[in-house]
């Protein structure tokens, strides 16, 4: 108990005097400094395998897919550093104190029950008409959902097994699709999702959304 309190002071002081603790008090310095002490000790709450479970948690909360780091994840989720800063401190504190009274299953019940979720838009329900067309390889589909790319055949080259469609589906169905990414005129976002290492982004053109799926095609490529 006596640790957790010295941790929890720490983070505190950290997340709202950041320029006491670190040289610039960027958002990244924060980030780093806390993944050092964490890494460094395995006695706080969130060292050792507590991280996974911390990291697990602000996904969750914040609708993020739960293969993001969760630095990332807190930074997407509000507009400029010092938020995100602010928010490392809260979400920390949080974790904290509900670690001390629930089970690590009750924990993610609760950060899942109470997650940040925005609706999904039209913007992200063509993601996810794209994605299934992506499984199954239905090109007349996935050329109706993206912007033009002269390398746009190889997405519809190939397709899985039926059998192995229907399972993918239904993974992809229950995985979020987050808008990490808003232009100033509405007409351009990003989403990440499990499927993809990277955002994706989207734009409306022409009265209708479409995917740019340029790094999709660069991947598939390689």
């Amino acid at each position: 108990m006596k640790q957790d309190l010295e941790f929890t002071e720490l983070i505190n002081h950290l997340c709202t005097k950041p320029k006491m603790w670190t040289l610039g008090g960027s958002y990244n310095e924060v980030f780093a400094y806390i993944t050092g002490y964490a890494n460094g000790r395995n006695d706080s709450p969130i060292s050792g395998d507590r991280w996974n479970s911390f990291s697990r948690y602000v996904c969750l909360k914040y609708s993020f897919p739960t293969n993001y780091i969760w630095g990332y994840v807190i930074k997407a989720s509000v507009q400029g550093e010092d938020e995100a800063i602010k928010l490392i401190g809260k979400t920390i504190l949080e974790f904290v104190e509900l670690q001390g009274r629930m089970s690590e299953a009750d924990l993610m019940v609760y950060a899942k029950s109470n997650s940040q979720c925005i609706p999904e838009g039209e913007a992200e329900r063509s993601f996810r008409k794209f994605n299934k067309a992506l499984l199954q390889g239905h090109e007349e589909v996935i050329k109706s959902l993206i912007e033009e790319h002269p390398e746009a055949p190889i997405l519809w080259k190939d397709s899985y097994p039926s059998d192995v469609t229907i399972l993918l589906e239904g993974l992809t169905d229950n995985q979020p699709v987050k808008r990490v990414f808003e232009s100033a005129d509405g007409k351009s976002i990003q989403v990440v999702t499990s499927d993809w290492p990277f955002p994706i982004e989207i734009n409306f053109k022409d009265g209708h959304w479409r995917v740019n799926a340029t790094d999709i095609i660069k991947m598939r490529m390689k």
